[in-house]
């Protein structure tokens, strides 16, 4: 004859003569005190369901163990305020239930506190939270409906989930900190623990390469510090004391007009755009790449084939952008004697010195110099010269694995510096 008794917890335990029928998972205890990544999911779902709004944290404290209680004084559950195997089932149960991908913002709203945790802006009313949820679905490439449905859920749920967050401990945050450190994130003590310090530097690497700033190293965090660390930007600023107001009433217009001369624009334009932020790239600054990454753009080039570290001592000596050196020499690569191939590139290099000088480093300088108000008459350069020499050095410098990209943006009194996003 089966009969049922209470557990140590207050559950329901069945007896099958005379002996206590155990549950595979009745082992299974989280309570207050304890760190423990299940608690991530049990948070959000009691969050879901009405049950206060726990931080989001693997921390399982006083808070929550109210929220927990109230859970299982609602269900005939004991309400020990622990979460045993049978809590656990009961909030998978109630949450699923409960669920349905629908626009019920009472409902979603109650995960806030978990958008504002994964970085996605302090959400202040219904409307932001639709788009701060939609942004976080368009950020994880999941199906951007503005409604938390399951998928959505387990993607949260997985973020918060992360190793590579404050208070884990394992041997793989060192390699983490060996990356943020070779990238001028501050000098963090390599240890296996991931602290506050090491928080606070990988937020402001995601918020210098357009991220969510959330602290946590999630996936896309990963992969941009894998490659911020092939291909490195250095930026720096020209102040002009004048306004762009007054180079616009200077400069001479095209006879397409103002609307299709995009040069005649704002710089702060250009800053974010992949391609044309090529406009402000350092023409006269050396060691953008090494030797091997060169040999990439002349393989197949006839006589300049395998000549990478010739043409990075001359530019080195020069103080030359090596792909701008490149680009031009390649012009007639194919026509050089052997015997003259140094002296050939040598003089190049001093063509280009001599046709734009230092100061009129940039492509955006040479087209359109601010600080004369002339540089299109100056320099004689078209449109077409600009585009040209634009895609040319956009599509050396895709053909790389790794180098430095070299940046002076000019920035005009009656207009503030466009943040920079890297990457």
């Amino acid at each position: 004859m089966a009969m049922e008794s209470r557990d140590l917890f207050g559950n329901p335990v069945r007896y099958t003569a005379g002996e206590v029928t155990i549950e595979p998972d009745s082992s299974y205890l989280l309570k207050e005190g304890m760190a423990h990544r299940d608690l991530v999911e049990a948070k959000m779902k009691l969050n879901w369901l009405g049950y206060g709004k726990s931080k989001i944290t693997t921390k399982f404290g006083g808070y929550f163990k109210e929220q927990v209680m109230k859970f299982q004084a609602d269900h005939e559950l004991a309400a020990t305020g622990m979460v045993d195997y049978r809590t656990n089932r009961k909030i998978t149960e109630v949450f699923r239930a409960a669920f349905r991908p629908d626009n019920n913002y009472k409902r979603i709203s109650r995960f806030k506190s978990a958008l504002e945790r994964l970085g996605f802006g302090e959400i202040v009313d219904k409307a932001h939270l639709e788009r701060c949820l939609m942004d976080f679905q368009k950020h994880y490439q999941l199906k951007v409906t503005g409604s938390l449905d399951f998928v959505t859920f387990s993607k949260m749920n997985d973020i918060l989930s992360c190793s590579y967050q404050t208070g884990e401990e394992h041997q793989e945050v060192i390699t983490l900190k060996s990356k943020l450190n070779s990238l001028g994130y501050g000098r963090i003590q390599l240890t296996p623990k991931f602290g506050k310090k090491t928080e606070r530097m990988v937020k402001k690497f995601q918020a210098d390469y357009g991220l969510p700033v959330s602290g946590i190293v999630d996936e896309i965090t990963m992969d941009k510090l894998t490659t911020a660390q092939k291909i490195k930007e250095k930026v720096t600023y020209s102040r002009y004391d004048i306004t762009f107001e007054e180079v616009l009433k200077k400069q001479p217009i095209s006879e397409a007009g103002m609307d299709n001369h995009p040069i005649m624009l704002n710089p702060n334009n250009f800053v974010n755009d992949e391609k044309m932020k090529f406009l402000f790239i350092d023409l006269f600054r050396s060691n953008v790449t090494v030797a091997s990454e060169l040999n990439k753009l002349l393989d197949g080039k006839g006589i300049l084939e395998g000549e990478g570290q010739l043409f990075m001592e001359i530019a080195k000596a020069r103080n030359i952008n090596e792909l701008f050196l490149v680009s031009h020499v390649l012009k007639n690569g194919n026509v050089i004697p052997d015997s003259d191939l140094e002296a050939v590139i040598i003089n190049e290099a001093k063509l280009l010195q001599e046709e734009y000088g230092t100061s009129n480093n940039t492509l955006y300088k040479i087209y359109f110099d601010p600080a004369n108000l002339y540089g299109q008459v100056a320099t004689g350069k078209d449109i077409n010269w600009l585009t040209n020499q634009l895609e040319v050095l956009y599509e050396m410098y895709q053909t790389l694995d790794s180098y430095t990209l070299y940046l002076e943006i000019p920035v005009f009194k009656d207009r503030p510096a466009e943040k920079y996003i890297r990457g």
